[in-house]
């Protein structure tokens, strides 16, 4: 036999050996070099659940959990053009406290010589959103119509005072790349708007909060006080018996006068009003910017006015017109004139 003959068959031999290996531990461990790998969450946290090839594993409170690479798992795995990644799943999980995690993505690495998967989560936590009133308490979340977050990842949100009325649930956590680490961030949402009865009642941008930090948040909103008085323009004396006040949305209410003329509103909605007095007078609406706590006099032109205006313009024209001609003076002097000579003579 030479020697190329003598090859061939010792590689015979052994492959034939392998095959054979193979087909014995079909049940067992595949025959690699890693017939385990781990699962690791980041950031850690404990009770999650992994599934994999049929098995069910719960992290530690390190974040992480092994598996074993299986003859059957390994063949199934390489159905997939993803391999292990996409084999690996999350299975939704939800803890006491409503929190909950989903996977941004995979990283793979070698640690301590163990293949291992790290899972990027993101953290979703349950939010309570409520609103107070500075000037009366807490402000009911039935009556805000819109609100509006803007995210630190640039995501933007609006939610409806219904679906605010439970708790929502907010992406909490991101994770990201750092110096060749992986760190979880908290998100920051910033409120943009909180609209009700069609005005913005808070300064854009000025509240923010966390909810990994903060799962109860508390939005201060912009009420201001208005003390409304009724007088007449002229003569200033206090005048109508009641207002509309018709709010930024267009809706109209309508409101009494107290005995002095007056009313008050503890909590209006920061906005542009426009306000109507009753009175007997000329009808206007009379606009009212409620940005700060205020006392609006509202000035009414009433009939009394109105005549008043009428008889000094009329005696303005009257003066002026016989200012201008001396000739019609005359001849209004002259009855008078011509009168006082005969009641003399008889």
């Amino acid at each position: 036999m030479n020697r190329r003959a003598l090859l061939a068959a010792i590689a015979l031999s052994v492959g034939l050996g392998v095959m054979q290996c193979g087909s014995a531990r079909a049940g067992g461990i595949y025959h690699t070099s890693r017939q385990v790998f781990s699962v690791q969450s980041v950031p850690a946290v404990a009770g999650l659940k992994f599934t994999f090839a049929g098995t069910t594993q719960t992290t530690g409170a390190d974040g992480s959990t092994l598996f074993a690479l299986t003859h059957a798992a390994f063949v199934e795995v390489q159905k997939s053009p993803f391999g292990l990644i996409q084999a690996v799943k999350l299975q939704p999980t939800v803890f006491p406290d409503g929190r909950t995690y989903r996977i941004q993505r995979w990283y793979s690495a070698d640690i301590k010589g163990i293949r291992t998967l790290r899972a990027a989560i993101d953290e979703y936590v349950p939010t309570r959103v409520g609103f107070v009133d500075p000037k009366s308490g807490v402000f009911p979340t039935k009556n805000v119509d819109w609100v509006k977050l803007h995210r630190s990842d640039g995501a933007a949100f609006t939610f409806s005072g219904k679906q605010l009325a439970r708790p929502v649930l907010l992406k909490a956590t991101r994770v990201v790349p750092l110096a060749g680490t992986l760190v979880s961030k908290h998100l920051l949402y910033r409120v943009q708007a909180v609209t009700i009865d069609g005005n913005n009642l808070v300064n854009r941008a000025q509240q923010a909060f966390l909810p990994a930090e903060t799962p109860k948040v508390t939005l201060r909103l912009l009420f201001y006080s208005a003390k409304f008085i009724a007088r007449d323009r002229i003569f200033r004396f206090p005048i109508g018996s009641s207002i509309t006040l018709e709010y930024p949305n267009g809706h109209s209410r309508d409101y009494k006068l107290d005995s002095s003329k007056t009313l008050l509103l503890k909590a209006l909605p920061r906005g542009n009003y426009r306000v109507t007095v009753h009175a007997p007078g000329l009808k206007m609406k009379m606009p009212v910017a409620m940005t700060r706590d205020q006392v609006a006099t509202l000035n009414v032109v009433s009939y009394l006015d109105v005549a008043a205006v009428g008889f000094v313009i009329f005696a303005t024209a009257a003066g002026l017109l016989l200012v201008g001609r001396p000739g019609l003076r005359r001849r209004l002097r002259r009855p008078f004139g011509g009168r006082t000579r005969e009641m003399a003579e008889a």
